[in-house]
């Protein structure tokens, strides 16, 4: 019995170390229309297309000349929510601004802050999700890249700001509504 807990308990620490089974409750699909169904939201890429591939060695990659985006669901179910929604946009992002990582992450930064589901507080967690990572091939070093993700969300708040203020502006400036038309008090007589 007392091995039996013991072999429990080391299994379940080694599946927290390796991040198996963290997000039981994740989702992905591939939907026809080419989107991707991640966790009951619909996550559209202008007109690429996203696939799922368990073999893929990263969460995730962009090929803007064949209008594809390729997941992994495994690997990605293993990250917070905000780090997949995050990812999904960064790639989208390549699809926009090419091949530039940092340009991705402040498309990708710039989507979170103007449709609402990222914060300051949930940078912390995309940036623990680059590790500390060394610059490689393909990618910038770690911190280099969390740095860029503080000046992206800076300039997309104050954009995002601005953005509503004049919005209000504009609208106080509209002619006002007429609420209800005049009313007949007798014949022949408007008030």
């Amino acid at each position: 019995d007392m091995a039996y807990v013991r072999m429990a308990l080391l299994t379940a620490a080694l599946m927290s170390c390796v991040g198996l089974g963290t997000s039981a409750a994740s989702t992905f699909a591939e939907r026809a229309d080419g989107a991707l169904q991640m966790d009951g939201r619909t996550l559209p890429c202008g007109k690429a297309r996203s696939a799922l591939d368990e073999s893929l060695p990263n969460l995730g990659m962009s090929i803007p000349d064949g209008g594809l985006l390729v997941f992994n669901p495994t690997l990605l179910g293993r990250h917070p929510g905000v780090v997949r929604i995050f990812v999904f946009h960064h790639e989208c992002g390549h699809q926009h601004v090419g091949a530039s990582v940092m340009e991705a992450d402040c498309w990708a930064v710039w989507r979170g802050v103007s449709e609402g589901w990222l914060k300051k507080r949930t940078l912390a967690q995309i940036c623990k999700s680059f590790g500390n990572g060394p610059a490689s091939f393909t990618h910038p070093a770690a911190a280099e890249r969390c740095a860029n993700l503080d000046k992206c969300f800076t300039v997309a708040t104050a954009q995002f700001v601005e953005r509503k203020r004049r919005s209000a502006v504009v609208r106080s400036l509209q002619a006002p509504q007429l609420v209800s038309g005049p009313r007949l008090i007798r014949s022949g007589v408007l008030r």
